[in-house]
């Protein structure tokens, strides 16, 4: 299975980079083993705006699409492929800070 961290990079998910001006300050991946060769992934992403924008729905589901139903094949640690997905739940907006939470999926091919 790809580790939290492995998951996350094959999405992208690195703290301190960009997508479109907006700073991932952090994020925080949890797996569980759903049997066999599948896992899920509670997955959180948290944001910080340039410092002229107010964040609003319209930038979180922005943000929110560039992981959300894409899919990866993502290696483990050992090279065995996985076919891994992302679905966003649910966002919040505290202090124009944004964190938008998402379910993954891995699946051994």
């Amino acid at each position: 299975m790809p580790e939290p961290q492995l998951f996350a990079s094959g999405f992208n998910i690195i703290d301190g980079s960009y997508i479109d001006n907006f700073k991932i300050t952090s994020h925080n991946v949890i797996e569980h083993n759903l049997g066999r060769h599948h896992y899920s992934y509670d997955v959180s992403i948290s944001f910080s705006p340039p410092s002229s924008t107010t964040i609003n729905s319209i930038i979180a589901n922005q943000l929110a699409s560039y992981f959300d139903s894409s899919v990866k094949i993502i290696n483990s640690s050992y090279g065995t492929p996985y076919q891994c997905s992302m679905k966003r739940l649910s966002y919040s907006i505290d202090n124009n800070s944004l964190t938008i939470y998402f379910e993954g999926h891995a699946q051994r091919v």
